[in-house]
């Protein structure tokens, strides 16, 4: 008696530890494949069974496939060897998982059920895995001698069964979950994608309009300046000539900054070195054909905002006028250098030449003169600064727009 209660005390503490071993790895399992893999590595492995294959149902035709096994049809690559397809209503697996309840067949030749895989068997036991009501797989074993399962074997399969399930449901929930993330951020791309596209139409449609706009508004200054180039040749006044030709350049200076947006990717800002280039040179053609003139820019900036641009253009334009027209009177060569700097706050612009110095008395008696240049340095909320040297130097430190 002690001995009988001692050998049962046994086999059921190996069944416990079966059971355990399943569920740690169990734990583990992240995808349907470990699962069912996991039940003929960590659980039947361990129970002295010569053979077991896991079968699944795929949804697509409706037969239950091998998915994992152990023994005589299992490979190292985690891969059932010439595995067999079975249809619901074929063999004892097929008619466990049209009932739904599992079966022991103590000698396989006397059912006409039996279906041979790889080998004759003479034992077989047959358990449904199911998930929330339904019939998903079968865990089915064979044995080469008859009567080999008992009902213990039948317990502790469908002890196995039953983690199977609760682990497929969570996982299933996993997967749904992820599946869900997976539809919602695909749509919400999607819509993402669509609005981009719109967004990219409309910019597009706004930089073609700009750059008509920007198109139009120089064939306008070109006209104004034709007009004021033919008031030039016919005043007889040299100072009247003098005032239109300031006004010709100040419609040059804007002029330019519209023809080089016209050209430009971004129609909103403008490269500042490029500019002040050209504008300068410009003046200088129209000033002097002769005498000498050294134009230096040492720029660190590389472009301004519209708003920031046409104003800044129009004061060095002016003070480009002031050198050329009253600074190189009595020198042989003229300088003219530009610097420009910028820091997390301000632009700050530099102006030098080597001339007779800024006078603002005479700049403000100039045409339009020192007033103009306040106007513009305020619309830059801008601070002027001359320092008194040899020749003109000037500081304007502007504000970045924010």
């Amino acid at each position: 008696m002690d001995s009988s209660l001692k050998e049962i005390s046994k086999k059921e503490l190996d069944y416990l530890n079966v059971i355990n071993s399943f569920a740690q790895g169990l734990m583990s399992a992240g995808s349907v494949h470990e699962i069912v893999w996991s039940i003929t590595d960590n659980a039947i492995s361990k129970m002295g069974y010569h053979d077991c294959v896991v079968y699944l149902l795929d949804k697509a035709s409706g037969n239950l496939v091998q998915i994992s096994a152990y023994g005589p049809k299992k490979t190292k690559s985690r891969k059932v060897k010439d595995p067999i397809v079975i249809k619901p209503d074929e063999g004892v697996v097929g008619s466990v998982f049209t009932t739904g309840v599992g079966e022991i067949i103590n000698d396989t030749s006397l059912d006409s059920r039996y279906i041979t895989d790889d080998a004759v068997r003479y034992s077989e036991i047959t358990v449904p895995i199911i998930l929330n009501g339904e019939i998903i797989g079968i865990i089915d074993s064979e044995h080469p001698e008859r009567y080999f399962f008992t009902n213990e074997d039948f317990e502790i399969l469908s002890t196995i069964s039953n983690l199977t399930s609760i682990k497929l449901e969570r996982v299933k929930e996993i997967i749904d979950s992820k599946n869900q993330l997976e539809t919602a951020v695909h749509n919400k791309t999607r819509e993402l994608r669509a609005v981009n596209k719109e967004l990219v139409r409309q910019n597009l449609e706004k930089e073609v309009l700009m750059k008509e706009i920007h198109h139009r508004v120089k064939n306008n200054m070109q006209i104004i300046i034709s007009l004021l180039n033919m008031q030039i040749n016919e005043s007889k006044s040299e100072n009247e000539r003098l005032v239109f030709k300031e006004c010709a350049n100040r419609m040059h200076a804007i002029a330019d900054i519209h023809g080089k947006l016209y050209f430009e990717k971004n129609v909103l800002k403008i490269p500042v070195e490029e500019f002040f280039y050209e504008l300068g040179s410009s003046l200088i053609m129209s000033f002097f054909a002769t005498q000498e003139i050294d134009f230096k820019l040492n720029i660190s900036v590389q472009d301004v905002s519209l708003n920031t641009g046409i104003p800044l253009g129009l004061t060095i334009n002016e003070l480009i006028n002031h050198s050329l027209k009253l600074g190189f009177a009595s020198v042989k060569k003229g300088i003219i250098k530009i610097e420009m700097v910028e820091d997390h706050n301000n632009y700050t612009l530099v102006y030098k030449d080597n001339g007779i110095g800024f006078d603002p008395q005479k700049f403000h008696e100039s045409i339009f003169g020192f007033e103009l240049m306040e106007i513009l340095v305020e619309q830059l909320d801008g601070e002027l600064k001359s320092t008194p040297s040899k020749g003109t130097h000037l500081t304007l430190v502007i504000p970045k727009p924010i």
